[in-house]
């Protein structure tokens, strides 16, 4: 399995890269406040967008997301999105 979110890991970090979104956030805080030391937050397009994409990845990633803004919380950004809603937006922008 590890492989396998090795791989998701990257191919998020090269999508975020590839669009030259310019919503592109990175973060150490969870929406709620909690926070883990050894994971961040990945988070592509706007709040208001409708196509918000995010996810946890090791810190040992940090670095490969120099592109994106850091922000202090998810909170000032995070859509309130669910992994099924983001499959389903991942099916409806890429197909």
């Amino acid at each position: 399995m590890d492989s396998v979110y090795e791989s998701r890991n990257r191919l998020f970090i090269a999508l975020c890269h590839s669009t030259l979104w310019i919503d592109v956030y990175k973060t150490r805080v969870n929406a709620d406040g909690s926070a883990d030391p050894d994971w961040f937050i990945l988070i592509k397009g706007r709040k208001d967008s409708g196509r918000q994409i995010s996810y946890h990845l090791p810190m040992r990633m940090w670095s490969r997301c120099e592109h994106a803004t850091e922000i202090a919380s998810a909170s000032s950004v995070y859509d309130g999105h669910t992994t099924d809603v983001v499959h389903n937006r991942l099916e409806l922008m890429y197909g």
